[in-house]
């Protein structure tokens, strides 16, 4: 089985499942995410309204590495490969390649190291926090928009109203100091001004920790240091706290954060660590956890939390394995996308209907929870 940590170790927001107790903001909904495991479930079609299999055919000068990130928008699938070619690939439901957002380099409308993208308001925004810009196409054809340039580092750009933007801030803005390095979200206005900062670190101290909160939607979005989904509120410019995950007090320590093969290392345990950003669907969410040998879903609903065991010997096609994103925009909110493990098992995918052929290059699941 294809083991998505190794690649995604960025992605990651990694806790213990002992079932502490966390300080929860005020407003916010506390998940006990231990509860999880006496909430096992054995059939996962309770939870689910339809799914189905997009085979995507992509031409050899487009082809990508790992497809990490995905989303699904306007009858269209955007995926990402951050780790080889760093591109934005776009397909129509049926999986036929459409076009390729933008090209590797310096020039005014390339990218040299994109590590990001999100999609709002018709529009697709391709970020690298190396380069302090965010490069706007038309989700519509690919046709380029405009550069948007700033002077700190960010690893997203979300567009949440017509004159509000939320960046996620990463570790390479020491010069700057103060707020943008304890903090992990700016809000600035549509000249880029600031606005507001959020999610601030709890540990401002230590300012060499992975730096990922992964976005999910343009307004909403999951903090790595403080374990909370927060939701941009236009009436007073503030983001509120939606969930607050409680994943006990074994945390992985900041200083192994430091160190990739520490990092890496603690994933060997037997504990529960939630691997995937959680996916929001209105007041239920899904997300992927690991756990030694098993890749279990941590599912919230109704107020309970569930989790749905996947192994070597368990996995079945209809299972979404590795969550890599979700649909956006009305009807879609309760849609999750994730990558199908093939390995030598292509000639079972016949029993779903996918004849795995040649030109196939990658194969998505599209799931859509009730």
């Amino acid at each position: 089985m294809r083991t998505l940590l190794l690649f995604s170790f960025t992605l990651l927001a990694a806790f213990s499942c002992s079932g502490g107790t966390v300080n929860a903001p005020a407003g916010s909904t506390v998940i006990d995410v231990a509860s999880s495991l006496d909430n096992k479930i054995t059939d996962l079609s309770q939870f689910v309204d339809t799914s189905y299999f997009v085979p995507l055919r992509t031409p050899a000068e487009n082809l990508q590495g790992q497809i990490i990130r995905a989303a699904l928008y306007n009858n269209k699938i955007f995926t990402f490969d951050e780790y080889k070619t760093r591109t934005v690939n776009a397909y129509n439901t049926d999986g036929k390649f459409l076009f390729s957002l933008y090209k590797i380099g310096r020039g005014p409308k390339e990218m040299l190291t994109a590590h990001s993208f999100t999609v709002s308001n018709n529009k697709v925004f391709v970020t690298g926090a190396l380069e302090n810009k965010t490069l706007v196409f038309s989700a519509e054809d690919g046709s380029y928009i405009r550069t948007i340039n700033y002077p700190f580092s960010a690893i997203v750009c979300s567009e949440i109203t017509d004159n509000r933007y939320l960046f996620e801030l990463n570790d390479y803005n020491t010069k700057l100091g103060g707020e943008y390095l304890t903090n992990s979200v700016l809000i600035t206005d549509s000249l880029f001004n600031v606005v507001a900062f959020g999610a601030k670190h709890p540990d401002a101290s230590n300012l060499n920790e992975i730096s990922r909160s992964t976005n999910e939607s343009g307004d909403t979005f999951f903090s790595l240091y403080t374990d909370n989904v927060y939701k941009y509120n236009p009436l007073n410019d503030s983001l509120d706290v939606l969930y607050t995950f409680d994943y006990g007090d074994d945390n992985i320590p900041n200083d192994m954060r430091d160190d990739l093969l520490k990092f890496m290392e603690y994933y060997t345990d037997d504990n529960l660590h939630i691997s995937s950003s959680p996916i929001i669907m209105g007041n239920s969410f899904i997300a992927q956890a690991a756990m030694g040998d098993k890749k279990p879903l941590i599912i919230y609903n109704d107020g309970k939390c569930y989790s749905y065991d996947i192994t070597k010997d368990t996995y079945k096609f209809t299972d979404p394995l590795d969550i890599v994103g979700k649909g956006i925009g009305k009807g879609l909110e309760n849609t999750v996308i994730s990558s199908v493990y093939i390995g030598d098992r292509a000639e079972e995918l016949k029993d779903y209907g996918v004849n795995y052929t040649d030109d196939i290059t990658d194969i998505l699941l599209i799931t859509k929870f009730k």
